[in-house]
Order: structure tokens, then sequence, then C-alpha cells
């Protein structure tokens, strides 16, 4: 979190319209009239009308009147970490266990209406190191079903440095199980999200560079 904080704290005053207008762009989103950019935010922790749990995205670009509906880039950010399987609950915790199956198919029923992955897609994720990926894109999905609070534009961008070679080669695995066509997942270099972040003259994009980019 403190590089999510570093890397768009500038882009998230009040002021930088045009940070965001670019970001927007960068995501492929139009970032016209009324933006913002917040830090560990979810639409609904808990909720059931979006994904039941705890999740939550790193920073969200919200776009759009605050009255809705908003176009949100939802964004985990990524640095030096692996892409690792989730722990599942064990045969000794049967309560725990129920939990983790009852929560399982209840984003799966989520991941199903979405249409957007293809056939096949539960065996390579739901016991692989794909399915924390797939969760944050599943915040992204459920938002969707909600058109009079968040557009069909919201998406989930997962953002990482270049030389991450775990999490470059696990969302090219993870894109290639999409049928998707409308953008709801997207994988970004850090290295391009400081140039749409930063102004040319900010001495912080040098600082980021020189502290996270080797």
């Amino acid at each position: 979190m403190p590089m999510a904080f570093n890397l768009f704290g500038e882009a998230s005053h009040t002021d930088n319209d045009e940070a965001r207008s670019r970001l927007g762009a960068l995501f492929g989103v139009e970032a016209a009239g009324d933006s913002d950019i917040v830090f560990e935010w979810s639409p609904g922790r808990r909720q059931p009308a979006y994904t039941r749990d705890r999740t939550a995205f790193d920073v969200a670009l919200r776009i759009g009147d605050p009255a809705g509906p908003r176009t949100v880039v939802g964004m985990e950010t990524k640095y030096h970490e692996h892409s690792l399987k989730e722990k599942i609950p064990s045969g000794r915790n049967p309560q725990a266990a129920l939990r983790y199956q009852e929560q399982t198919d209840f984003l799966v029923a989520i991941a199903e209406e979405s249409g957007v992955f293809k056939p096949g897609w539960q065996d390579r994720v739901l016991t692989t190191d794909l399915r924390q990926i797939w969760r944050y894109h599943l915040l992204a999905l459920s938002m969707r079903r909600h058109p009079q609070l968040w557009t069909a534009q919201t998406r989930y961008a997962l953002l990482y440095p270049e030389r991450n070679a775990s999490f470059r080669t696990a969302t090219r695995a993870y894109a290639d199980l999409l049928a998707d066509t409308t953008g709801s997942f997207q994988a970004v270099t850090i290295e391009r999200i400081i140039a749409a972040a930063f102004n040319d003259v900010s001495p912080t994009r040098d600082q980021f560079r020189s502290r996270y980019l080797w």
C-alpha cells in the first residue's frame, strides 16, 4: 500500500483532473467531468449485492457524477510478491471448509452470470494461483450488475512492475481464460502508470522510479 499511495498520491489531489484524465485514457475509459481517486475502497464489504466478502481495491479511479452511475477502475497493486495459491481450509475445520465452499459457489454464480469466461475456466482458476486475481475481477463484475450505480465500463486492473515475472505470467494466463471484449480485466505495468499519474515536471516521478524500479 505505501507504493500505491506514492504512485497515485498526486493524481488523487482534488485539483489534479489532468492526471485522472490521463489515467482514464490509459485504461480506456473517458474521465470527463467529476472524478476522484480513493484508496482501499470497496462498493460494499460483505454485502451480498457484490462479492459478500471483504475484498477491496487498493486504489479506485471513480469517474462521473457521484449521484451515479459512475465508472470505476478498481486497481490492485503488486510489487515484489509472487502469484501464489490461496490457503484452503482443511477438513480439520469443517465449518470453515463449508463457509469456503459456500462462498466459492456464490462467486462462481457471479462469474457465470457475467458471461466473460471461456468454457472450462473453473479448473484453471478455483484451486490455482489465479483465484486471487479472479476474486478482484469479480468485484468489478458484480458492480456492473447495478447499472443505476456503476456503468458497464467499470473494470479491474492489476498493476505490477514489468520485471515481476510471476505476475506477468499469471496475468497472461488469466487473460487467456476470458472471452470478454468489454475490457473488464486489464494488466498494466507500473512503468506505464507512471507516465499518466505524474506530470512531466513532478519531482515525485523521478523519486518514485529511483525507489521502486531499480
